[in-house]
Formats: C-alpha cells, structure tokens, sequence
C-alpha cells in the first residue's frame, strides 16, 4: 500500500494505491474518487508533472461545491475551562483480576471518590451546560469497576437526574464496566443510563481465560446475563473485546458469537497492550500482523452483520477529528477517586495527566489552565510523522497515553481506514459508521446513538 499527500487550493488530497485500485480521498470535503491506471499512475512518483496538475485541478474542480468540514474536536474546544462533561472515576477497586489489565486493578483497591466531590463536579460542569446550552455528559469510567462502588453511583445517578431535571438539552449518562454483577443492579442500569460499553471478550473459553472474577472463577455466565438483559430491554450497549494472541485467530467466531446472541449490537475490537498486568502475564499481546491480518477478514465479512465494527484507534469513518481523546480537548473533566483533575484514565490516571485537584479548605477544584492549555494543544498537527497520512483525521494522532508508553498502531489505523474506504466506494456504506442516507441509519443509530 503506498499513499501521499497534495495540497491544492487549501484541499488536503490524499492518493492511495491499495490493492491494486488508485483511490483519492479527501476528508475534510467527504469525498472519495477511485481513478483508473493512467490517473494513478501519473499521481505516484515518476509520473508526469502535467497530467498530475491536470488531475488534481480537476478533482479539486469536482469537489469545490462540497462543504467543507470542521473537525469535530474544534467545534467543540473552549479558551476557558468550562466543561459540561464529567468523568467520574468512583474506585479502584474491582471484581475482576483481568489477566492484562492495564490500571492493574483487583480487590485490594481501597479509594472511592467522596459523594461530596462528585457532587460539586457535576454542580460545576451543569452550570456550565446551563451557560453553553449543552447536554450535560455523566461518565464512569475506570480505573477499577464503577459498579463495586454501588451506593455513590446510586446516589450520584439520583442526584444529577434531580438536578437536571429541568434542563432541555438533557442528560446523558455512560459507563465503562465488566458487566459482572446482578439483575438488581443491571435494571438500574438499564433504567437510569444512556448507554454503557460493556467489556466481553468472547465465548466462555476466551472470557474466562481473560477476565477471571478476583476469586479464580470464570466470569461468563455472569457478562452473558448482564448483556442479554440489556439486549432484551433494548437498551443501549456496545461490548469491547480485548484481542490476546490467545483469541487473535478466533476473531471472526468472536463477532459470529456476538452476532448471534446480540445482533445489531456494536463490537469493537482492541489489540491487547503489554501495560499493568499485561506486561508480565502469560497472555501476550498478539502481533500486529495478525491482528491486522484478522481485522480484514472482519472486514471481508461484515455485510453479513447488522452491527458496526469498531476500534478506538481507527474511530469511526463519519467522524472526522483533530484530537483523540475528549479528556484532552473537549470542555470534560475527568475526577480521579483520589479527587484529582486528569486529562486520562488510562493506567491509573497517571501523575503526568493530573492538572488539577479537589480543595477540601475552599470545597472548590483547583486547576492548573497552563496544564489545561498544554493537554488542548496535543493535536494531530503536532506530531510531524501525521501530516502526510490519510488516516490523521480520524486516528488524530492516537492515544497520547499510547504514545508515550511508545505503543503505535499507525499500521492498522491506516489499513482499517483504506479498508472502510473501499467498502464505501463499492457498496455505498461504511463498516464503522452510518449516515443519515445509510439504509441502517435508524436501526443501528437508535441502538448505537440513542436516538
């Protein structure tokens, strides 16, 4: 596969020759054009100047009268420090003792986030959704279980449903979770939340075999309740499954099962990282080759599925971004249950991502905004090795917490985008995402989007 990149009249266009096919994509317009031999072969090194110049101004000639789009992180960027989103970090504490886990969490964990502390997040990001008109964005996310701090989500759920319980743009309310837990709390769940990721990583061999329970027993029978209860209500659920080299060459019978049981629903599909857990276990991360290798055969099969096909690196085909975390860019604060500010939640929320912390003397958030000011600016434009890849704007640039434990995934960034691209150009319809002309819009958007 080779790609490169022209820039004419402002217009990023991007020429790629991937099996066998000349492609020219340009995503800030939305277009994709597929060229015959002679045009890619004037596009690639050696070919002639003219015709190359002839092609281009053609082609930017062609798309003049299409819009051009903001990157969704840019619209949604503030000077200031007024966010109307909140991650809400409640312990570390978890059932699980996952074999790779990255946060290194287990049932020893022993810090849950004050009730009080959340409580005057979500007091500070409502006003700020008030003032902005905006929904306001209730998350759990890790770094152990949310659900083994039951009585503070409970209580926090209550709390902001009262207090936005006047506020037009609404509320919406996610989580992060292993799923293992009972009916009593899964009804909850499925009462109060917008939607959860919900982590299964396959049939009962591979699951349990990834993610025991903390006491040794496989968690399966478990994960399996909690998402066929959540499938039968129809409430909103995507399920992430981590890839080991144990289930690597199982994938395609990873997404048949998912299929099966939950169709419709989104799976995504991540390549394990050898960070916490995972760097000593005898779980190993799977090559990239084959993980790449069976990510295309997802690919070559995905008409037969009513889901999407996810990863968090490639995102989604429709989304177009010029920062990949909303931790980093978007107006969100992450709360630590060591009640801290931090701009990630990955591997404990490490001290480098911390720009802020509770004051119990003022019962006020101190923040750093030069901190804040550093974290906005990691953009795709500031890692020179971006510019010239096609995928940029919907990788945008990758984890940074990635990056700096030096784990890249810029090859299958690359060749899930080329892949989605040509099932665009042959089919009218991307594998990661719908639009509003997509046949599947109302169905998956309703279960994926809540709409």
């Amino acid at each position: 596969m080779r790609s490169l990149r022209y820039v004419v009249e402002e217009d990023e266009i991007f020429f790629l020759k991937a099996n066998g096919r000349g492609v020219v994509y340009i995503p800030l317009r939305g277009a994709i054009i597929e060229v015959n031999a002679a045009a890619a072969q004037a596009l690639l090194p050696g070919g002639e100047e003219d015709d190359r110049a002839q092609i281009l101004h053609q082609i930017t000639h062609e798309i003049s009268s299409m819009a051009k789009s903001t990157l969704v992180k840019d619209l949604k960027r503030s000077e200031g420090f007024s966010p109307y989103a909140v991650g809400l970090c409640l312990t570390n504490k978890c059932n699980l003792a996952c074999a790779y886990c990255h946060a290194d969490s287990g049932p020893s964990g022993s810090t849950f986030l004050p009730v009080e502390v959340a409580k005057a997040a979500l007091d500070f990001a409502y006003a700020n959704a008030v003032a902005a008109g905006k929904c306001l964005e209730v998350s759990f996310p890790g770094t152990g279980e949310p659900t083994e701090a039951w009585p503070q989500m409970t209580a926090i759920v209550n709390y902001v449903e009262g207090l936005t319980q006047h506020h037009e743009p609404g509320l919406k309310i996610s989580m992060s979770t292993n799923g293992v837990f009972g009916r009593e709390k899964a009804k909850f769940i499925a009462d109060h939340f917008t939607g959860v990721s919900l982590s299964m990583d396959g049939p009962a061999e591979i699951q349990n075999a990834h993610r025991p329970s903390a006491f040794g027993f496989g968690t399966f029978d478990s994960v399996f309740k909690t998402a066929s209860y959540f499938f039968d209500r129809g409430f909103l659920f995507s399920i992430r499954a981590t890839v080991s080299s144990l289930s690597v060459d199982r994938m395609s019978e990873i997404w048949d099962f998912f299929e099966k049981y939950f169709p419709g629903v989104a799976v995504g599909f991540e390549r394990m990282n050898p960070l916490g857990r995972g760097r000593a276990c005898a779980i190993r991360p799977p090559s990239i080759h084959d993980f790449n290798r069976n990510f295309e055969r997802l690919f070559a099969e995905a008409d037969r599925h009513k889901g999407l096909l996810l990863n968090s690196g490639v995102g989604k085909l429709n989304q177009l971004q010029s920062a990949f975390c909303k931790s980093l860019s978007y107006p969100c604060m992450t709360i630590t249950p060591d009640a801290k500010i931090s701009a990630c939640t990955r591997d404990g929320a490490p001290d480098y991502f911390h720009y802020g912390c509770w004051n119990a003397t003022t019962r006020s958030f101190d923040v750093d905004m030069d901190k804040v000011a550093y974290f906005r600016s990691i953009t795709v434009d500031r890692f020179p090795e971006c510019a010239d890849c096609y995928a940029k704007y919907h990788c945008a640039g990758d984890c940074f917490d990635l990056r700096k434990a030096g784990i890249r995934r810029c090859l299958t960034n690359r060749r899930m985008i080329m892949l989605d691209l040509l099932h665009k150009l042959d089919h009218d319809r991307s594998i990661t995402s719908v639009t509003q002309a997509d046949p599947r819009y109302k169905e998956i958007s309703e279960r994926l989007y809540h709409k």
